[in-house]
């Protein structure tokens, strides 16, 4: 369990003292891989950090192909090697985790950017009530607390960060390390959307949320497990197949 969402149960069974030998039954686990990494990242959830979505969209979506991603190589025969070097990445990477959170209608009413009349206000009361109530705030969690609110790129967490980059290189190698990391306070930090409030202290409208502690908290709306959806919502086996079926 973390952040309280349970995500199942990871069996291990001693069959040996010495040398001590394990066996480990995955099998209950749900919502996420043997390996206990989170991966909240990507359309399947498939990518643990932002660097990592950050170097496949690029490869994807825009055909840029990163130098961490395929060396120094022309990854995709247009003639052109290092489309994205190691600091290109490190900088979308950074850019996105500055990118402001969404904002409610209320927060927004709280510092006088809207106005909120008392039967809209009441509205929202009350959806947010149904929505617990219904249970699902169980699987759409609607806040999480963040342990440290400053976000590093490289992180310093096991299991996000990269001990080689696809290529097989060292990220140490490309001057990327735990000694070098750049920091990012997403309470204090982020860019954009800096309110002046009548007191002269600014508001970061959008940066990340704090609690009345002083904690980071996270509105994801999200358990971060992967769910099984069904089949009629599953990707096609025959992609190519069904593309033909509809052109025809």
């Amino acid at each position: 369990m973390t952040k309280e969402v349970e995500f199942g149960t990871l069996s291990l069974t001693r069959i040996n003292a010495e040398p001590c030998e394990v066996t480990i039954d995955a099998s209950q686990l749900a919502g996420i891989d043997a390996d206990l990494v989170v991966r909240p990242f990507g359309w399947k959830g498939n990518h643990a950090t932002t660097r990592s979505f950050t170097g496949d969209a690029a490869h994807n979506e825009l055909g840029l192909q990163a130098t961490e991603l395929v060396g120094a190589q022309d990854g995709d025969y247009d003639c052109i090697i290092n489309e994205l070097s190691v600091g290109d990445v490190t900088a979308i990477t950074l850019y996105m985790a500055a990118l402001e959170r969404p904002v409610s209608t209320v927060e927004l009413a709280e510092f006088g950017l809207i106005y909120l009349t008392d039967v809209l206000s009441a509205d929202i009361a009350a959806g947010e009530h149904l929505f617990t109530e219904a249970g699902c705030n169980s699987c759409q969690v609607s806040s999480m607390k963040v342990a440290n609110p400053t976000f590093k790129e490289p992180s310093r967490a096991a299991g996000y960060t990269d001990n080689l980059f696809p290529d097989g290189s060292n990220p140490g190698a490309h001057g990327l390390g735990s000694d070098t990391a750049i920091t990012l306070d997403m309470r204090l930090d982020p860019p954009n959307n800096q309110v002046l409030l009548e007191d002269g202290g600014v508001y970061h409208l959008g940066a990340h949320e704090t609690d009345v502690k002083g904690n980071g908290r996270a509105r994801w709306f999200s358990d971060f497990k992967r769910h099984d959806m069904g089949p009629a919502l599953s990707d096609p086996s025959d992609p190519l197949g069904v593309w033909a079926q509809l052109c025809l």
